[in-house]
């Protein structure tokens, strides 16, 4: 997993994000990828797209369960 050692994260805030990741990653790829067209720059921007998130961990709590999957896939969109 890419998450940074050096992030402050909780157990529970780190396994949730991982949870996440597994959850929604290959749909995200496929976003990015039909985006970018290239693989490289859709890993890129998976990666720098939950790099941001946990960044900005309060926001993504903030947010009700049902909507953080949405969330994911719009940074990723927007990364792309």
């Amino acid at each position: 997993m890419f998450f940074k050692k050096t992030m402050k994260l909780t157990e529970a805030e780190r396994k949730e994000f991982e949870e996440a990741y597994k959850r929604i990653k290959n749909m995200c790829y496929a976003i990015a990828l039909k985006i970018t067209r290239d693989t490289g720059l859709a890993e890129d921007a998976l990666q720098s797209a939950f790099e941001k998130i946990m960044e900005h961990k309060e926001k993504y709590f903030s947010l009700p369960c049902l909507k953080r999957d949405a969330y994911i896939v719009i940074i990723v969109r927007n990364k792309a």
